[in-house]
């Protein structure tokens, strides 16, 4: 096999028709022949295309496909290269913002962002106010990782959270307490003072207190009254009692004035303060030489001998009882008497009989 001619000296060409397929080059052999095949075919005949994506090139989850000694891979999204070796770097352009750290993924980007940003890219400066952190009425304003609150007149602090402590320093006047209010203060005023910071004495004076035309002098929470001569009393409402203790003498009935008193005097005594027995005995009432003894609203009159009454104005009847005796008639006289005898008797009572 494999041979011919007369003698068998002719190696057949087994080439002929030319077996190799795809551009193999063919080499004749005994009762053969080799295909010399283009790069990627292989066989008897080079018919067969040799499977370049056997074992598969392609990584990462890539396609392949295979050519003429050669493949292609279609890659998954993220991945390039001959065989998707090579993840692309999806942070070339680096797509992060604002100062934001990119970290590549496949097919994928993260932005590790500043403090104060967010958004896949870092855009959106995050809105600090919200929720709104202001308290008591301030207003939010957005800064970079910041928010600043323009507060309500009174307050303070970050957040406005602090009402401003309107009692340090302490405005209060006069020992005054003071209560704390939003941008305000109230002052609780001790007796006696008033206004907002208990800076003004109250006139206590006013409307005048002092009666009977005292003179008021102001304090603090109160008052003193001068007082017209005769009167006391806080508001000289009291005419002092002049009859206290009592200066009439000898049973004299006080009555007070103002600043002076009188006294109804007993019978007999005179003087402001009944202090004087009036004398009974001026002008002398005591007749015929008798002595007046002054006593009160009285006198008495030590008579001469042979007077009697009050005023010594009697002269005794010292012919009472009759002292004439036998029938003498009797004359009085002071302190005295005289008999007229009848005819036969004698002696100053006519006792004797006349010899």
């Amino acid at each position: 096999m494999g041979y011919a001619g007369k003698d068998c000296e002719t190696n057949i060409d087994d080439c002929n028709p030319d077996p190799c397929e795809n551009r193999g080059t063919c080499t004749d052999r005994v009762n053969d022949y080799t295909c010399a095949c283009e790069m990627g075919y292989a066989g008897k005949d080079c018919e067969t295309n040799i499977d370049d994506c056997n074992p598969d090139p392609c990584e990462n989850r890539g396609t392949c496909t295979d050519r003429v000694n050669d493949y292609t891979c279609a890659c998954e999204m993220g991945y390039a290269g001959k065989d998707c070796e090579t993840n692309i770097d999806d942070c070339n352009p680096d797509p992060c913002e604002n100062g934001g750290t990119c970290t590549d993924r496949v097919n994928d980007y993260t932005c590790a962002c500043e403090m104060g940003y967010a958004g896949k890219d870092c855009e959106t400066n995050i809105d600090d106010c919200n929720p709104d952190p202001c308290e008591n009425g301030g207003t939010c304003t957005d800064r970079v990782n910041d928010y600043t609150c323009a507060c309500e007149m009174g307050y303070a602090g970050k957040d406005c959270e602090t009402n401003i402590d309107d009692c340090n320093p302490d405005p209060c006047e006069n020992r005054g307490t003071c209560t704390d209010r939003v941008n305000d203060y109230t002052c609780a005023c001790e007796m006696g003072y008033a206004g907002k910071d208990c800076e003004t004495n109250i006139d206590d004076c006013n409307p005048d207190p002092c009666e009977n035309g005292g003179t008021c002098t102001d304090r603090v929470n109160d008052y003193t009254c001068a007082c017209e001569m005769g009167y006391a009393g806080k508001d000289c409402e009291t005419n002092i009692d002049d009859c206290n203790p009592d200066p009439c003498e000898n049973r004299g009935t006080c009555t007070d004035r103002v600043n002076d008193y009188t006294c109804a005097c007993e019978m007999g005594y005179a003087g402001k303060d009944c202090e004087t027995n009036i004398d009974d005995c001026n002008p002398d009432p005591c007749e015929n030489r008798g002595t007046c003894t002054d006593r009160v609203n009285d006198y008495t009159c030590a008579c001469e001998m042979g007077y009697a009454g009050k005023d010594c104005e009697t002269n005794i009847d010292d012919c009472n009882p009759d002292p004439c005796e036998n029938g003498g008639t009797c004359t009085d006289r002071v302190n005295d008497y005289t008999c007229a005898c009848e005819m036969g008797y004698a002696g100053k009572d006519c006792e004797t009989r006349a010899l």
